[in-house]
């Protein structure tokens, strides 16, 4: 089962399912065309509720897939494990079963995220922009009780492709977008932001461009304050050549978009910076060949 074609899937919760590999639910997933909206369903920490991507927003149902909200198991979260089976076999009662507790409308999302540890439970949606209609990222606060009807913060942008990187705490969350196209035409290689946004709606700051392409961004585990990778660096030379053209032109091309980027990255290598929360940055790591970042899981080294 893919993301990219429209599949009827069947999904056994791990945990308290009375045999392994029994069916709980089913559900049809359907065509999605970004790489991000791949899982389909995703879980909360406690697995208490599960998050379906649907058309015009996130269907919110029981942890458990099965219909008493709370009753699952483990800290799977939001990738937890679960065993696929053959459509097929899934009988009709099975959905009817399922317990839906709500939904959160979002139309024309792309995908979304649940917050780890949030309490309440946090939820990020991302609508995609099109034609003259700004991005826009949604920060819901799910409540079964009163399942939301206007999302509690959201940051509208220019932006075709967003990743949303969650605070470990589940208080903020880094949204890095992407754009093919930069419309200041100041690179070949597209338009690129980083962006923080908080839950309660208190920090919606803009990280300075003027680095450069964000490569890369990680919070701190120890979740005092995330560092950014901006500028030119090696991992974006990428040369658009075209299959229709000969062997020699494309051997040319590849040799000038090389000799281009080597320009580029002498005069602008690539930076780390740390921020704080509020995203005010703090402290230099000074400029070299970097673009990956990684926290070890104690916070004591990077």
């Amino acid at each position: 089962m893919t993301g990219h074609s429209t599949t009827a899937a069947s999904v056994a919760a791990a945990g308290s399912a009375p045999a392994a590999g029994s069916l709980v639910s089913s559900f049809t997933a359907g065509k999605f065309n970004a790489k991000a909206a791949w899982p389909v369903l995703r879980w909360d920490d406690n697995e208490t509720i599960c998050g379906r991507l649907v058309a015009g927003g996130v269907e919110i149902v029981a942890g458990d897939l099965a219909g008493s909200s709370g009753s699952g198991s483990g800290s799977g979260g939001a990738e937890s494990a679960a065993a696929v089976v053959d459509s097929k076999s899934a009988p009709d009662e099975k959905t009817a079963k399922r317990k839906v507790l709500g939904k959160i409308p979002a139309d024309g999302i792309q995908h979304f995220s649940i917050a780890p540890k949030a309490d309440p439970i946090a939820i990020a949606t991302f609508v995609p922009s099109r034609k003259d209609t700004p991005a826009r990222v949604g920060l819901w606060e799910w409540s079964a009780a009163a399942p939301p009807t206007a999302p509690k913060s959201f940051k509208s942008l220019f932006t075709e492709e967003a990743e949303m990187k969650w605070h470990p705490n589940g208080v903020a969350v880094l949204i890095q977008s992407s754009s093919e196209v930069d419309k200041t035409n100041k690179s070949y290689y597209g338009e690129s932001g980083l962006y923080v946004l908080s839950v309660d709606g208190k920090v919606s700051v803009a990280i300075d461009k003027s680095g450069g392409t964000v490569c890369d961004c990680a919070w701190n585990p120890n979740g005092k304050e995330f560092v950014v990778i901006q500028g030119c660096t090696y991992c974006h030379c990428h040369c658009h050549c075209h299959w229709r053209y000969c062997f020699l032109s494309l051997i040319i091309r590849c040799v000038l978009c090389c000799c281009v980027v080597v320009l580029l990255c002498a005069a602008q290598p690539a930076r780390a910076r740390a921020y704080s929360i509020q995203g005010n940055p703090h402290f230099e790591f000074g400029t070299n060949a970097r673009n990956t970042i990684r926290f070890a899981p104690h916070a004591r080294c990077m």
